[in-house]
């Protein structure tokens, strides 16, 4: 549910802007498809290794808000700068944190529910929330398995990772028992194939990666109907998007021309 003008509106706009500069800072952590196609342009595999994507079941509701606070806590203590942007402490930023988590609410048939576990969707301090709890497993994932991925990338609750074949269920074990209510699921490459986000990563014979853009198979192509009452340049926005998705996520001259020609 949308939470624009709700009681905790204001207040959780006020600690996601102390909390955003947290966010992102750490090599894993990608900010978008192209972003992430420029991390791995010269990742080169081993015959050895494989390509998994491990994504979090369920992220926000599965978040308890305890460990979200204890999490944002820690890495406001680790902060030189934090209070350059802000005169509040950091136990104020906790406290309003906690009013925003234990404050979720909705009506339903004339009867109102709150949330009791945890983080509110549509609230926006929670996908900060959820990424500094993403960090802080990872951080504890790469720092502490015996033999750790090569590579680990993610975007808020979904990953990219390059990991020995040996050690894969090892380390899906591991990962699952860092937080008990923050659970994975894993999917490894088919054929050599693998999605991430919006990307479509392909294992080539040199052990480099050709990707291109991907779809869905439930995908229609459709996206705005040129004669809908829309701006103009709504509709040209459609086709400015999907020109520059095509030139920023392709590998080859002809994966680039085999989505220009879809498009």
């Amino acid at each position: 549910m949308s939470f624009i003008g709700s009681p905790t509106y204001a207040l959780s706009k006020k600690i996601v802007n102390i909390l955003a500069p947290l966010v992102g800072n750490m090599e894993f952590h990608v900010r978008n498809s192209s972003d992430f196609v420029q991390s791995i342009t010269n990742l080169r595999l081993e015959n050895d290794e494989i390509l998994v994507s491990f994504d979090v079941v369920s992220l926000f509701t599965n978040i308890p808000t305890t460990l979200a606070v204890e999490i944002a806590k820690k890495s406001l203590t680790e902060c030189n700068n934090f209070q350059e942007r802000t005169n509040w402490s950091i136990q104020d930023v906790c406290e309003g944190l906690d009013i925003c988590m234990q404050s979720s609410y909705f009506a339903l048939r004339g009867k109102y529910f709150k949330q009791i576990f945890g983080t509110p969707m549509g609230s926006p301090v929670s996908p900060i929330l959820a990424n500094l709890v993403m960090e802080d497993i990872e951080n504890k994932a790469m720092s502490e398995f015996h033999h750790p991925p090569k590579v680990w990338k993610h975007y808020v609750d979904n990953t990219f990772v390059v990991i020995k074949l040996e050690y894969l269920q090892q380390f899906f074990n591991f990962l699952n028992s860092i937080e008990p209510t923050v659970k994975f699921t894993k999917e490894t490459e088919s054929d050599g194939v693998l999605a991430f986000l919006d990307v479509k990563l392909t294992r080539e014979n040199t052990g480099y990666l050709d990707y291109t853009v991907c779809r869905k198979p439930t995908h229609t192509d459709r996206y705005l109907n040129f004669r809908s009452d829309h701006p103009l340049q709504h509709k040209k926005a459609v086709i400015k998007t999907l020109l520059c998705r095509a030139e920023r996520l392709t590998s080859s001259e002809a994966n680039y021309k085999e989505e220009i020609n879809r498009i």
